[in-house]
Order: C-alpha cells, then structure tokens, then sequence
C-alpha cells in the first residue's frame, strides 16, 4: 500500500464539500450518539419487514430448553466451548454463554426490529474504521432475512444460530472499542502504556444491558473523545461520497515547473477545480491565473497536510491533491485504533502531549491547549519510543551523562584519534563516582570500556540549559540544545530518541509557575551556572504518542507524514 502524506485537511475539507452537496453529515455530529447513523435505516427495514406476511416470533422456550442442556455446568471456564446445532459446530466463547446463563438462557434477540438494529449497530462498525466482516457482516443480515422475512414457517435451529451470533459478534465488537482490535504490544516492541485489560462488567451486568439498552455499551466502550468522534464522522462522509461516482476524478500531472502567484497555466485551473471539488477556493474557478483567491485556498490546504505553506504549485502539492477517498480512510482508521489503545476514561485535569509524527508538545489544562511548542524527534533509525509517565523534576544547567550506545559508536572512536576530545567538549571522564584521566584510548573497545563519559553544565552542553525528567526504562527526556537550526525545518527527526524543545526556558517557565518560580527566578539560576534540580510539587502526566492524523483545539484535523512508517504495520493488522 503506498502512503501519501496524510491529508489531513481532507477531513475538514470533505466536511465542508458534503454539506455544499447536501450529503447528510450533519446527522453523524460528533456530539451525537453513534446510533443515529443507523436509526433510519433500521426503520426503513423494519417498516419493509411489516410489510411482509410477518410471522410468529421463534419459540423463546425452544431456545431455553435447548441451551439449557448445552451449559449443564454450574459455571463454564473454558476459552471456547462447542456447541453442535443442527448439522453445524459452534465455537462460543465463555463471556457469551456466561452472558446466556445470567440471563437464565433466554433470547435477547427475539424481537425482529431489535435483531435488525443491533446487526445495523454491527455494519456500521466500518464508522470506528474497523470491518464488518469481523462482525459477522453479512451473515447475520442473510440469516435475519430468512428467518424474519421469508414466508414459510421459521426454522428453530437457524434462529438459534442467529441469536448466538448476534450476542457473540457484538460483544466481540464492543471488544474491540474498549481495546482496539490489535495489540500495540504485538506490532511496536518499544509500545510501553499501561492497559486495562479487563472489561468492566460481570457477564449478569451485560445480560441486563442487552436486555434493557444495548446501545448504551456501544456509546460506553467507544473512545470519549472529541478527536474520535469527528474521524468517525469522516469515514460516514468518505463512504457517503464513495458511493458517488461523480466524486472520482483525474490525476493531476506535474508540469515540472514550479507555479506561484501570478504564473498562468493550464495545470491551475484543475487545481482551482480540485481545490473547489473539497470545499475551498473560488466558486467560479474560471481563469487559469494564480490568483488571491487562488493562494489562499492552496495554503490552507498545504497547512492541513503536512506541509508548510509556500505559495507555491510544486510536486508535493501536486501528489497530496491527488488523494484517494482509500488513502484517507486508511488513514483515518490506524488513527481510530491508536484512539482505542490510548484514551480510556477521562485525561487528567492537566497533561503533556508529544505527537512525534507532527513534531510538537503540547499542555492542556481542563481540555483546553494552554500551551504549544516545536520539537525534534528521534530520527528513523533511532525512534522516541511510545509510553506515558509523570514529570518530576525540572533541572537547570544539567549535566550530560553520554549514554552507553554514543560513546561506544562515537566518541570511543574519536578519543583514539584525538585524546583531547573529552577536554575540548567540555566532557569528563567517570569511573564510579570519580573523575579520571586517561590520555591513551588505543587499548579500549566496546566490550572493555570501563567509563562514563559525562558534559559538564554550559551552553555547549547536549542537552542545553534545562532539562525535563520523567521516570522511564528508555532513559529519555525533554531537553534544551545547542542546535536550534533544526526547530526550522518541516521534518524535525535528528535526534538520538530523546525530545529536544524549542525555547525550552519559556516551558520551564511555565510549568514552575504554579510554584511561585518566575521568568527571572529562571535567569538567574542559568547566569549561575550551577547545576540546580527543582522538584514540581504537582506531577504532570506525560504521553508521548504517534498520530499521522490529530486535532487541534478547534476540533480541526491535521494530517502528517508517517515519519516511522508505522500506519502499514496497524493498517496490515486491522485487515486480517
């Protein structure tokens, strides 16, 4: 599958075109419960349903007395068990039949419209970017049809096998919101998040919600947050337009010449028209002239991509314009699933956020951005890697304790080439808690290296003026540093796997200044040179993560490129 950076703009973009076209949206608002995409639709079929020769409901006592048997034992243990009905084997697992045995093995799924709705419910899985298929789509509605809607009398077996499959399926759905359907443990060796991995009700407590309100699981277990809800909204939109085959257009070629304001071409007026296709730029795009109207449409899209605004029709601008309604979805739908392996229950009142893939650390407080930085990220051969912990400390003037990986890759070879090398980068020499002096390297390698290389406090020092520290088993850290040209790229993947922060003092700052400590504090203890290490009274949550797509507090969404080339790896997954 090749990627595109993600195009993010695309999301607000698609949202703007579907309500210009009428395309209803609007009934998938994030601020509504997911069941209204399908409510219509459940009530077209069953008034379908009505209208045919309506037969008898399945014997509910059938069903008791045929389970009854089948779950003897007092509890059932084991994964799975088999169960023959008819000429067919079942494998059901122990939560189902639990689920049966609280509810004294009778039907949850007897009522024709309740079946239709709850299989509807199903269907729309492919709105959480997961597939129906692994739902039992589009068995169940076969099997529905026939044994609610063919004319001749029910067959007892049949309904019995719908009614297993129905609660097995779903409750294998609602698995998999409150979980994802993959394992990050599985797919990233580096992925360290605490889990729970415990679903939150007793087998009595989901027979009665099945009994009384099955939506209401659905609406739980799905992730409670603003960005979950509006790419759900987005993958409703993509398949509304998907079924549209006036959507599909032509590829848009790249002239090999550069375009920018003011330049005329034949190739600007199918971008005025794409551009318009998505909602932006002119109603009448006309002229073939690089216009005002023209720029404007053109950089807002660059922002919402992954690229930075340049007034320019260049090959990168051209290959985002040319997405596929598969490209978004796909993206989309790795970035749902990091959503459920991610947000469970309500964040913290205040938190640290890094998204590597858009290079940026962000402070929220009572769900709202209070504060947004640059960073630079691990490079690709040597990854930040993904967890979550609490800021303790903020350390001022810090020293640089080299890790074991540099100073063997690094600089062991360049002390034997030049032995000063310590001095003249301000480095000392540790052997236990004593500094030592060795001027000759030549007899020392890798594997017979007794020494820690340590950077003394000062403005040359690797990590700067200050430090950020939060426990955790890959040594990394927030940091100041010394190269500051990198904060002006796009792509800010250089370092060694710890974050670096662009004005890194002004988070400081900020961070201490529920503790009295002001900008100045600050100053002067960096003029002083010492190193100086300050306790924060209240922990802040630190989680650093990977979105290729994000919201912002506007609720608009972003798209970025796939630095680390993980969506294939969970894109892979999600379609076994």
């Amino acid at each position: 599958m090749k990627f595109l950076t993600p195009l993010l703009s695309f999301l607000i973009c698609v949202l703007i075109s579907c309500q210009k076209k009428n395309i209803p949206i609007q009934s998938v608002s994030p601020n509504k419960d997911s069941i209204v995409i399908i409510n219509k639709t459940t009530k077209n079929f069953i008034a379908k349903v009505k209208k045919e020769k309506q037969k008898e409901f399945p014997d509910v006592l059938k069903f008791k007395s045929f389970l009854d048997v089948k779950l003897q034992d007092s509890t059932i243990k084991k994964s799975f068990i088999s169960i023959t009905i008819g000429n067919e084997k079942f494998l059901l697992d122990s939560l189902t039949l639990n689920v049966y045995k609280a509810n004294d093995n009778n039907c949850f799924w007897n009522d024709s419209a309740k079946c239709h709705h709850i299989i509807n419910v199903l269907n729309a899985s492919r709105f959480d970017g997961l597939r129906p298929q692994d739902y039992g789509i589009p068995r169940l509605d076969s099997m529905f049809r026939v044994c609610f809607m063919v004319k001749k009398q029910i067959n007892d077996t049949l309904y019995w096998k719908l009614e297993l499959s129905v609660t097995q399926n779903y409750l294998h759905y609602l698995n998999h919101l409150r979980f994802g359907k993959t394992n990050p443990e599985v797919i990233y060796k580096d992925w360290d998040y605490k889990r729970d991995s415990h679903l939150p009700y007793t087998p009595a407590e989901f027979s009665k919600f099945l009994v009384q309100n099955p939506d209401a699981l659905v609406n739980e277990f799905r992730p409670q947050y603003a960005m979950y809800n509006i790419l759900r909204a987005l993958l409703y939109a993509i398949d509304t337009i998907g079924q549209n085959k006036s959507f599909e257009w032509d590829v848009i070629s790249y002239s090999g010449k550069d375009l920018k304001f003011g330049d005329t071409s034949s190739t600007i007026i199918k971008i005025k028209h794409r551009l318009l296709s998505i909602g932006l730029g002119h109603e009448d795009p006309a002229t073939n002239v690089f216009d005002d109207d023209m720029l404007a449409a053109l950089n807002y899209f660059q922002q919402h991509v992954g690229l930075t605004p340049n007034g320019k029709i260049d090959n990168a601008i051209i290959a985002k314009l040319n997405f596929t309604l598969q490209e978004i979805r796909d993206v989309v739908s790795v970035n749902m699933e990091r959503c459920r392996w991610l947000l469970k229950g309500e964040l913290p009142d205040s938190y640290i956020i890094v998204n590597i893939a858009d290079y940026y650390l962000r402070v929220y407080k009572k769900e709202k951005q209070v504060y947004k930085t640059k960073v630079v990220v691990g490079a690709t051969n040597k990854e930040t890697p993904l967890f979550h912990s609490q800021m303790t400390t903020i350390e001022f003037n810090p020293h640089w304790t080299v890790p074991i990986s540099i100073t063997e890759t690094e600089i062991l070879p360049k002390l034997k080439i030049d032995p000063t090398y310590l001095s003249r980068n301000n480095m000392e020499l540790l052997k236990g808690d004593s500094v030592v002096q060795v001027t000759d390297f030549s007899s020392y390698t890798k594997n017979n290296f007794p020494f820690v290389i340590r950077q003394k406090p000062g403005v040359d020092n690797s990590l700067g003026l200050v430090k950020f520290l939060f426990p955790n088993t890959y040594s990394v850290y927030f940091h100041d540093t010394p190269a500051k040209s990198f904060f002006e790229k796009d792509v800010r993947a250089f370092s060694h796997g710890c974050v670096r922060v662009y004005k890194p003092l002004d988070l400081a700052a900020f961070l201490l200044s529920d503790q009295g400590i002001t900008p100045k504090h600050i100053s002067e203890i960096v003029k002083s040179g010492e190193n100086t290490p300050i306790g924060l009274k209240t922990k802040i949550p630190v989680i650093i993560t990977y979105w290729t797509c994000f919201t912002d507090e506007k609720n608009q969404i972003f798209f970025f490129k796939d630095i680390y080339g993980r969506d294939k790896l969970i894109l892979s997954e999600l379609n076994k």
